[in-house]
């Protein structure tokens, strides 16, 4: 009944416009199409498929996530390394570093909500994800490089101070001095 409504309403504003175009001495053609828009708006719009709203879909994204729900699951860490302070409370913007367990009893990190060995990992450094092209805002990234078939560079978002992504990375190969 809404949809009669609406069109009903548009074809009373439509037919203002009309006449008041007619009464002003508007062309020929000008008053054919406009009538021609009129009539295909008053013949489709009632007929139009409204999508109706899922309210029974329930739809959980990575990035919702918080860290609390990782530290859940892996248990309290020993440092949390927050890599991207706008998304300090999300998975993919906060590194949790446990010197301790893992497979080998040597210490994990988790990275994006992955778990990732101590044992694995060779090298730790970052880049700019947009290089140096012209007019693009700086955005780094922490590169964790390991040794795994399956995902063998691993990016960690680290926003766009240089110096503090500087930090980020001394920060995290510290951990590695440590084990050693």
């Amino acid at each position: 009944m809404k949809r009669f409504a609406y069109s009903i309403t548009g074809f009373i504003i439509l037919m203002a416009i009309f006449i008041y175009l007619a009464c002003t001495g508007a062309g020929t053609y000008t008053l054919i199409a406009y009538a021609i828009g009129v009539c295909v708006i008053i013949c489709v719009f009632p007929f139009r498929q409204c999508e109706e709203p899922k309210d029974n879909i329930i739809v959980e994204e990575r990035h919702q996530q918080t860290l609390q729900s990782l530290i859940d699951t892996y248990g309290t860490p020993d440092e949390i390394i927050v890599t991207d302070v706008t998304h300090g409370n999300e998975i993919d913007g906060a590194v949790l570093v446990y010197d301790n367990g893992g497979q080998h009893g040597k210490g994990f990190l988790v990275c994006n909500g992955t778990a990732i060995d101590k044992e694995s990992i060779t090298d730790i450094t970052f880049h700019n994800k947009y290089g140096t092209a012209f007019g693009l805002p700086d955005e780094f990234q922490v590169v964790i490089s390991t040794n795994d078939e399956s995902q063998p560079k691993i990016y960690v978002r680290a926003g766009n101070d240089i110096e503090m992504v500087k930090e980020i990375v001394a920060q995290m190969k510290s951990h590695f001095r440590l084990r050693g």
